[in-house]
């Protein structure tokens, strides 16, 4: 029995995040999942979500792979996380922003939802454990975003990583023109020239 036990500690510890659905066929249940969890073998992270502490899935990522599985496929971590995420904010904001169709909501308070219904693939990166937006349309749906990000942080942020020379401002107006945002870049491109072109002197 105790190595039965073992085997499947083993395969949740291979899956990483998991429901009792995940692992029913491994013959878990669900009353078997609450008790682990409150053994400390594995952890609840969520409503009926667990994770295996131990498991290739490390904690500084397990917020973005919660929010990833929550809210399905076309979402990913954006907004504010994500910029904090490229080092482009001072502090990591208290909420996960994550960008999710306009049929998702939540009532959990951890998380801050973006509706879009643009591409969810495009400049999105793919990691083992989830979905973030490259640095490009980071920056793009900042600006298109910034009554709710706020004007001066995605503003500042774009400017930042120009200067940084991390990215340029037609690597962002490209992006922002696949997206269909093309003008929230337009409203600032000076701005953003006028930081290439400090950045260029440097």
């Amino acid at each position: 029995m105790r190595g039965v036990m073992v085997a499947r500690m083993k395969k949740l510890k291979e899956i990483c995040l998991f429901t009792a659905e995940d692992v029913a066929e491994l013959g878990i249940h669900a009353t078997t999942l609450g008790r682990w969890a409150k053994d400390g073998k594995i952890e609840r992270v969520d409503r009926g979500l667990f994770w295996h502490p131990n498991s290739a899935l490390q904690e500084d990522a397990l917020d973005y792979a919660i929010a990833c599985r929550l809210f399905g496929p076309e979402a990913f971590i954006g907004g504010l996380t994500a910029l904090a995420h490229y080092q482009l904010l001072d502090a990591a904001p208290k909420k996960i922003w994550v960008v999710v169709p306009h049929n998702k909501a939540t009532t959990r308070k951890r998380f801050r939802l973006l509706h879009a219904n643009r591409d969810a693939t495009v400049g999105v990166e793919k990691k083992r454990f989830y979905r973030i937006s490259g640095l490009e349309r980071t920056l793009a749906e900042a600006l298109y975003y910034a009554t709710k990000i706020g004007a001066d942080t995605a503003l500042t942020a774009t400017m930042n990583a120009i200067h940084r020379k991390q990215t340029s401002p037609e690597k962002i107006l490209r992006m922002a023109a696949n997206l269909n945002i093309k003008s929230s870049v337009m409203r600032h491109w000076e701005a953003l020239v006028s930081a290439q072109e400090v950045a260029q002197s440097v």
